[in-house]
């Protein structure tokens, strides 16, 4: 998911944030909680896609750098306009978020 965010976003953004050393980062400092997924087909055109819709809980560990963190939490934000993986062009990947701040 991050990797999809952070290539539009440094697709478009006059900022750019880095690549592959953030993702790597990222992967070690955000925890993906919970996840409920499944596929589901979507017409398109002439076919038919196989895409995923559910929902997602991440977490930031508490030992994640906090300016790190905050990329993170700015290329979830993010995700609400760019969208998530591939076709979103042709309507797929809609993201909704739905943020819970814990002091855990």
């Amino acid at each position: 998911m991050f990797r999809s965010w952070l290539e539009r976003w440094n697709h478009f953004a006059p900022v750019y944030l880095g690549s592959d050393e953030l993702i790597a980062y990222l992967s070690n400092a955000i925890l993906l909680k919970h996840h409920k997924m499944k596929t589901q087909s979507w017409q398109l055109h002439k076919g038919y896609v196989n895409g995923f819709v559910g929902d997602v809980t991440l977490q930031v560990f508490n030992r994640a750098d906090s300016l790190l963190a905050n990329v993170a939490h700015l290329l979830v934000q993010y995700s609400k306009f760019s969208g998530t993986g591939m076709k979103t062009r042709l309507g797929m990947g809609q993201t909704i978020v739905n943020s819970a701040m814990n002091s855990q």
